[in-house]
């Protein structure tokens, strides 16, 4: 029998969510277990329920996680840009490079099409606000109900030109035509990048 090595739990925690990051990449929601991810990770399932409470909270904190890369890589790719469209064409081209360097097909899945259980849907309604929050800061709108609707849907936009670039193979060639489509988007939707 192996002795398992003695970490705290801030170790013990990352560990956890590693393999569970792992797991998750590799197959549907429905087929990753609790019991494996206990097993591959070398503790006792009663130690991932201490940590992570359920299959859910487990599944929500790996995806916590993945919107905590993308916030990081999003900040350094708008590192050294100052004008406007060229900071949200950033977000853009980190949303789609970010995507595109997942690789499984579960992994992008997760991401973009979700999971529908409520603490899923309670993370991924923070990151929209987050997010939502950097594009605000980035494009200043009014306080119009046209630049609220504008702000409002560009996410929506933005997921919606990134699965259908995914279905098509995340083309290299296609990338800088999602980023252009997108912004004209959101760029049509204000009326103009700085108007006031």
């Amino acid at each position: 029998m192996s002795q398992r090595t003695r970490m705290n739990p801030a170790e013990r925690t990352a560990q956890i969510l590693a393999t569970a990051k792992q797991a998750f990449a590799s197959d549907s929601y429905a087929n990753v277990s609790v019991a494996q991810v206990a097993k591959d990770a070398g503790v006792s399932v009663a130690l991932v329920h201490k940590y992570f409470e359920s299959k859910t909270g487990l599944f929500a904190a790996v995806l916590e996680e993945n919107f905590r890369i993308l916030r990081q890589r999003q900040n350094d790719y708008l590192e050294g840009k100052t004008i406007k469209r060229d900071r949200v064409g950033a977000l853009i081209e980190s949303y789609l490079d970010f995507i595109a360097d997942l690789k499984r097909p579960y992994e992008v899945g997760h991401l973009l099409y979700g999971h529908d259980d409520a603490r899923s849907n309670e993370v991924r309604r923070l990151d929209e606000r987050t997010f939502a929050v950097k594009l605000r800061t980035i494009v200043q709108p009014n306080e119009s109900s046209r630049d609220f609707f504008a702000i409002q849907s560009f996410q929506g936009l933005l997921q919606s030109a990134t699965r259908a670039w995914v279905q098509r193979g995340c083309q290299p060639d296609e990338k800088y035509p999602v980023i252009e489509a997108v912004l004209g988007g959101l760029e049509g939707a204000l009326g103009d990048w700085d108007r006031r």
